[in-house]
């Protein structure tokens, strides 16, 4: 999904797989719509506005936001981080970013053990007295970027996607009988929230709008003769402030010039970005990316899911990086990039075309023992890490 972050106009909506729109004509239209409606790659699904996903690191930055807000935190706010976040002496949501970070270097590590503290902290607010208050605070926040709810986009089928609320923990665990830690892994994007690729790309368009969102469409105007009458979309507000959104955009730059974006930044361009895996119970993990350029008034918005295809930084950021360049400058620099993306096969059963033998060996033994999805652009760049508590993992969720 690309849009013009300040209109909302949809600049590009690619869903696949896809099929042949001349099957629908002819006398054999009834049976090929009947083989098209059974086809396992489910063709006629339209994923950009339909499917749903768990957004993973992608959050960060909205959540960064989310808590700055609530004065819980400040951008010169520490944690450190040894190996990963501690829930009990045997469950740790592991994370590869060792160190002291501040909130700028959090995002631009995508430290875990940073964001779960940052989510312990904004549920267990002492206004709060239990944690079904910190979780509505926290999901309205979410409802206030659009997410949880249909965006309206002129496109009929949109699915709202899934912000929990504390009637699904009530559910699982009893009422008042479950915390921040118990939830812990929405604090990274993971657990039951998911998100379709408009509402991603939606995200990535309020970011670089410091803090407003235009309802994202395809209509511009109706034309009645010579006469032309403009479509007035709404505008929304997050009631952030917009002064925090400076150093969330900083950090999210330097997420593409030296952290797991550095394969989608825009030559000669200042871009801004944020890569994701998310945890997929079927099979491989997806790869997610959100960004948008120019850093300083943004033209375009972006996000990318490829089902999966594992690290967010292997191919959805490298994808979102070379549509950016086309974008804004009508040309790509990187052409070994794009013939090797337009010539790789992601359809291949969920197989990971950049994992060696060694690479898939190692995979293997942390999912054995930590559970964690590992991304990472594969050279120098730091990692990532996501990881769902067995907490919540555990008890079957509706």
């Amino acid at each position: 999904m690309c849009s013009t972050a300040s209109t909302g106009e949809i600049l590009c909506m690619v869903t696949s797989p896809t099929y042949d729109p001349n099957l629908l004509l002819g006398r054999k239209r009834g049976s090929n719509i009947a083989k098209l409606l059974v086809d396992p790659e489910k063709p006629m699904f339209n994923r950009s506005i339909q499917a749903r996903y768990p957004p993973g690191s992608t959050m960060k930055p909205v959540f960064a936001l989310m808590s700055l807000n609530d004065h819980v935190i400040h951008p010169s706010t520490t944690f450190s981080c040894n190996g990963g976040y501690h829930l009990t002496a045997s469950q740790t949501i592991h994370c590869h970013a060792d160190g002291t970070f501040d909130l700028e270097g959090a995002i631009r590590m995508s430290c875990n053990t940073y964001f779960c503290n940052v989510f312990k902290l904004q549920m267990d607010q002492r206004k709060f007295r239990r944690s079904s208050e910190g979780l509505k605070n926290w999901d309205d926040y979410l409802y206030r970027f659009g997410m949880g709810n249909k965006l309206g986009i002129d496109l009929p089928n949109e699915n709202r996607g899934l912000i929990p609320t504390h009637k699904i923990y009530d559910k699982a665990y009893g009422k008042n009988r479950w915390n921040s830690s118990t939830i812990i892994s929405l604090g990274i994007g993971q657990a039951e929230i998911s998100l379709t690729p408009l509402q991603l790309a939606n995200n990535a368009a309020t970011i670089a709008n410091k803090g407003y969102y235009i309802t994202p469409h395809f209509v511009k105007d109706f034309e009645f003769g010579e006469k032309k009458t403009p479509v007035k979309w709404e505008k929304h507000s997050t009631g952030i402030d917009s002064s925090y959104f400076g150093l969330v955009k900083d950090a999210m730059e330097d997420v593409m010039t030296h952290g797991t974006g550095v394969f989608g930044k825009v030559k000669d361009v200042p871009t801004c970005g944020k890569t994701g895996t998310a945890q997929n119970p079927h099979g491989k993990d997806h790869s997610i990316f959100i960004g948008f350029a120019p850093k300083d008034n943004p033209k375009i918005a972006i996000a990318i899911v490829i089902e999966n295809a594992g690290f967010g930084g292997s191919y959805a950021c490298p994808m979102a990086g070379l549509i950016m360049e086309k974008y804004l400058k009508d040309s790509v620099s990187n052409k070994g990039m794009e013939e090797w993306l337009i010539g790789v096969d992601l359809m291949s059963s969920g197989k990971d075309p950049l994992a060696d033998a060694n690479h898939q060996t190692k995979k293997k033994k942390e999912r054995t023992d930590s559970k964690a999805v590992i991304e990472s652009t594969g050279v120098d760049p730091p990692k990532e890490t996501e990881y769902k508590p067995e907490t919540n993992k555990d008890k079957k969720l509706e």
